[in-house]
């Protein structure tokens, strides 16, 4: 899928970080009975994060991040890039 096709289309991109690595995958739909994979990255380097954002995922989606070692640091690079970031854990939402 083209980028420009992508900008059409609001991902929900789903992201498992590591310390030094972390693997997204992008999905569309409005529902769940809809939804359809458009992607999976693996093994992506974390000092790959920014351009990776800028490269894969459009604006109009919804990042989703389970919290872990560095993931509101993450975030709020992504927040600042212009994304939104959501992050999922029991004491602190983000």
């Amino acid at each position: 899928m083209t980028m420009k096709v992508q900008e059409k289309c609001k991902f929900i991109v789903g992201v498992d970080m590591h310390p030094d690595s972390f693997a997204g995958a992008a999905f569309t739909g409005s529902n769940i009975h809809e939804c359809k994979r458009q992607w999976i990255h693996s093994k992506v380097s974390t000092k790959d994060w920014g351009k990776w954002l800028m490269r894969h995922i459009p604006k109009n989606s919804v990042i989703v991040m389970e919290a872990g070692c560095n993931t509101f640091a993450f975030a709020e690079t992504a927040e600042f890039l212009g994304y939104k970031a959501v992050i999922l854990e029991s004491c602190r939402i983000g």
